[in-house]
């Protein structure tokens, strides 16, 4: 008897996860495929462009991104790629910057930009600093020469807000 009930306790939690997929009204385009576990987004998803295009993948855990994420530029090369811990970005993020050999290497705590930041241009350093809480720390961007010479580059304020894009901000066309 104890069999038996294990086995249906068992299947009810199975029963439970469901592929998620949402679609654009105006166009019947899948703009989101998932699953769902107890009505929460959790496991892998792939977020759409409008042009059938990749836009995100990643994975979700209870209704909150968790894990290695990779976005993607509307042309379907890489754009961004980090990692999200219970739903905060976490950890060094590169960013690519579209149809070039730069990019932008950024250090993540709980969602903040927190430690140095890196530009690269045809993978060579290009310029660096450290920032805390999203603003660039006084006295530690330092551009590069093409010999590798460092040049201090002074600040006007006491800080600049450094901005990066957020892959929350994405305006869906459908879908939730």
């Amino acid at each position: 008897m104890m069999k038996i009930l294990y086995i249906l306790l068992l299947l009810s939690f199975v029963s439970c996860r469901v592929k998620y997929k949402s679609y654009n009204d105006a166009t019947n385009e899948i703009v989101i495929s998932g699953t769902k576990f107890m009505g929460k987004w959790d496991g892998d998803f792939v977020f759409y462009y409008s042009n059938g295009l990749v836009y995100a993948k990643g994975e979700y855990a209870r209704n909150k991104k968790d894990g290695n994420w990779i976005y993607y530029d509307i042309n379907g090369d890489t754009s961004m790629i980090g990692l999200y811990e219970k739903g905060l970005r976490q950890g060094v993020w590169t960013l690519y910057e579209f149809r070039s050999n730069n990019y932008q290497t950024v250090t993540f705590e709980d969602d903040n930009i927190t430690g140095k930041v890196v530009n690269y241009e045809n993978d060579r350093i290009e310029s660096y600093g450290e920032c805390k809480d999203g603003l660039l720390l006084q006295n530690t961007w330092k551009i590069c020469s093409d010999k590798g010479t460092e040049f201090l580059r002074p600040f006007i304020e006491d800080s600049i807000y450094l901005e990066i894009w957020d892959p929350e901000m994405k305006d869906w066309q459908g879908g939730e």
